[in-house]
């Protein structure tokens, strides 16, 4: 069974069976794997993702970039000589297929985190980047 790793948290990269897949000609290309990834339960539809990925475009524009981008995204991670392709594609939708051949994803969790500064309302500010979710994640276990 092929393996494709996605690591999200620090540079965006995908490993497939262990190998860096460098072929993605732009990050609409990587933004697609990774939505497809993440939201693997169900398909979406061609219109929906073509609308989500180019919303400024007209819609004839932004399907005819959704196949150009599917096509490089297949060429990448070498899904048309696959034994079980990465995606289900049909004519109408796309799907990661998860499920056959073990999609990984690798990144950051969000979780309510205590003790952070309140607003005057009551409610707690998130944080503000990566590093203070870490930080008080570290801080969190440290304190534990």
């Amino acid at each position: 069974m092929a393996h494709l790793s996605i690591y999200s948290l620090g540079p965006f990269r995908v490993m497939l069976d262990g190998d860096l897949v460098t072929e993605f000609e732009s990050n609409k290309v990587r933004a697609l794997l990774f939505y497809l990834a993440v939201e693997s339960d169900h398909p979406h539809s061609r219109e929906a993702l073509a609308g989500f990925l180019w919303p400024n475009q007209p819609e004839r524009t932004a399907r005819h970039n959704l196949r150009q981008t599917l096509s490089n995204l297949r060429q990448a991670i070498r899904d048309h000589s696959a034994k079980l392709p990465f995606l289900k594609i049909t004519r109408l939708a796309l799907q990661a297929a998860a499920e056959q051949v073990g999609i990984f994803l690798h990144g950051v969790y969000f979780v309510p985190l205590t003790g952070l500064s309140s607003t005057a309302s009551g409610e707690q500010d998130p944080p503000n980047t990566t590093t203070e979710l870490l930080a008080g994640e570290r801080n969190k276990s440290i304190h534990r």
